[in-house]
């Protein structure tokens, strides 16, 4: 019998203890900015850790397809309310948890909005594993950083700085037109959803309603990444979680994309001038489902109309690219 209690007690202190040098650990590797030299990774992305408290009224997650089709500073500037692009390419869904999770810990939107393409990208259970560790054990994401830790590693504590001037959305007037041959022909046939997909769909919606946020699903135009098979998967799995889902590919007509000149990369993503259609759209939608105010002459967001470390002269080139 004493052995057996010498077993467990080894094993408790043995687990404890190893979860103390991982705490520790964590406080250690974790970035103590969120800037590139602080260590930190997806930085636009992160960009939203620097942003005044309580300051972002809606949350766009999601893969590339959100990246290059949503631009907070157009919705800023048409309808006044302010928006950040959490999302990175190819961000699986238990990487959306976890941003969604971060962006919360400071942020308090009151909408937020899924990029349906995340839905098909693939999964596995070891990342799901690794991801969920790294939430509440950073030394788990940021292991590597151990060959360029400093002394203010060892002695600071987690202040974030930085902000992104585009708020997550990645630039481009690249133009390489698209071949929209057979482009969201209607189908019967439905591409379903990943169970460990849908599994992190469901925590998704559970961690918005657990905080009264309203949760959207939309798909972005694309012509290498949508189909109507996968529309027919969301519709199927939105219906069951009792989603509302925009799919913006079956009213390309109704946005004027021009698959000639508004994609940067021959359909797979949207550039500069098909953002600014879908960010219109989406913004007038999103001003008549939810309550979004208008901030543009509260003096609190300024920092929106004169953004620091250069934003003012890039908007203004974005103004002259693309006027209303």
């Amino acid at each position: 019998m004493n052995y057996y209690f010498s077993l467990i007690f080894k094993t408790i202190s043995f687990l404890l203890i190893l979860l103390l040098l991982l705490s520790v650990g964590s406080h250690l590797f974790h970035p103590k900015d969120n800037r590139m030299e602080s260590g930190m990774e997806e930085l636009a992305a992160n960009g939203i850790l620097g942003e005044k408290k309580d300051s972002i009224d809606v949350l766009f997650l999601g893969d590339s397809e959100a990246v290059s089709s949503i631009s907070p500073m157009e919705l800023w500037n048409k309808y006044g309310f302010t928006s950040y692009v959490c999302a990175t390419s190819g961000q699986s869904l238990y990487t959306t948890y976890r941003f969604l999770v971060r962006a919360f810990q400071n942020q308090s939107p009151s909408v937020v909005v899924l990029e349906t393409d995340a839905l098909f990208q693939g999964i596995s259970f070891q990342s799901c594993l690794l991801s969920e560790a790294s939430i509440y054990l950073p030394i788990f994401q940021y292991h590597d950083r151990w060959k360029s830790l400093t002394l203010k590693d060892f002695t600071a504590s987690i202040t974030y700085t930085w902000t992104d001037d585009w708020k997550g959305y990645n630039s481009s007037t690249d133009i390489k037109a698209a071949d929209a041959a057979g482009y969201m022909i209607p189908s019967d046939h439905i591409q379903e959803i990943e169970p460990l997909t849908a599994l992190y769909l469901r925590r998704i919606k559970k961690f918005c309603q657990s905080r009264s946020v309203s949760f959207l699903l939309v798909s972005t135009p694309s012509t290498k990444n949508w189909n109507y098979p996968r529309h027919n998967g969301v519709v199927q799995v939105a219906a069951k979680e009792n989603l509302p889902f925009l799919d913006l590919n079956l009213i390309t007509d109704t946005l004027a994309i021009d698959w000639n000149t508004d994609t940067r990369d021959e359909g797979d993503h949207l550039n500069n001038f098909g953002a600014k259609k879908v960010s219109l759209y989406l913004g007038e939608y999103l001003k008549k489902q939810y309550v979004l105010e208008d901030r543009r002459n509260d003096s609190a967001y300024q920092s929106w109309k004169l953004a620091p470390n250069g934003f003012i002269a890039g908007y203004q080139t974005m103004c002259v690219l693309f006027p209303y």
